[in-house]
Parts: C-alpha cells; sequence; structure tokens
C-alpha cells in the first residue's frame, strides 16, 4: 500500500527549490496526477495534490514577499522624495 511521508514539507525543503524547478515539478506531479486517476490509485493522487498544494503555497509566499518587498521600496523612495521638498 501507498504510504506517504507525515512530514512531506519539510521533506521537500521548497524553500531551496527557484521558481522554475517548482513550476517543472509541480507540471510532472499535474501528468502523474493524470496517470494515478485513470489507475485508480487513489493514495496517490493524494499525496500527489497534497505536494501540489504545498508547491503551490511556495510559490504564492515568494511572489507575495516580493510585491512586499516592491511596495517597501516605493515607500522608502516615496518618503524620500517627501523629505528633501522640505
Amino acid at each position: 500500500m501507498y504510504k506517504v511521508e507525515p512530514n512531506l514539507k519539510k521533506l521537500l525543503n521548497l524553500t531551496d527549490w527557484s521558481i522554475e524547478q517548482l513550476i517543472t515539478r509541480y507540471n510532472d506531479l499535474l501528468a502523474d496526477l493524470k496517470f494515478a486517476r485513470n489507475a485508480f490509485e487513489f493514495e496517490k493522487t493524494s499525496d500527489i495534490k497534497t505536494e501540489m498544494v504545498f508547491i503551490k503555497e511556495e510559490i504564492n509566499n515568494r511572489k507575495k514577499a516580493q510585491i512586499e518587498e516592491e511596495a517597501k521600496k516605493h515607500r522608502e523612495e516615496l518618503e524620500l522624495l517627501i523629505y528633501s521638498k522640505k
């Protein structure tokens, strides 16, 4: 029977992967998911979906962090402009 490691998120260590690697892995999992569904491998399907969710979450977290960093830079630039006019 197919068993998933309970600490899968830690084992994947997605923070060390590049965005390109994450996207490639996600696409590979999508193909695996289609095959697993056709083969009625329900436990494997569940594990694949779980890993896909973790990857999607990591990508979204990185995008959010990037947006926040850009917003912070813009705020700092605006503050410099405001204070330089005084």
